[in-house]
């Protein structure tokens, strides 16, 4: 069976919005590399490449936070001092 990928927004390597990383993750390549074309990409078409950021940031979903391995602790509850 064939997985099914999707275009979603990073929660694990996020700097700004985790738009670079979640491109990333879906071509499976490393996200400095994608920030790197994007910086290049920028000076490249004199800024205009500089709006892709915030609609990606807009029209891409958020990934689903990631569970954690372990439960976290929760704090006992206070009693008052006699």
């Amino acid at each position: 069976m064939t997985e099914i990928k999707l275009l979603r927004r990073s929660h694990i390597d996020r700097k700004i919005a985790g738009v670079s990383a979640g491109v990333a993750e879906y071509f499976g390549i490393d996200p400095t590399v994608v920030r790197v074309a994007f910086v290049l990409a920028v000076v490249f078409t004199g800024g205009w490449a500089a709006v892709a950021y915030p609609l990606m940031w807009i029209l891409m979903p958020e990934a689903p936070k990631p569970t954690p391995m372990y439960p976290e602790p929760v704090a006992a509850p206070m009693t008052p001092a006699a």
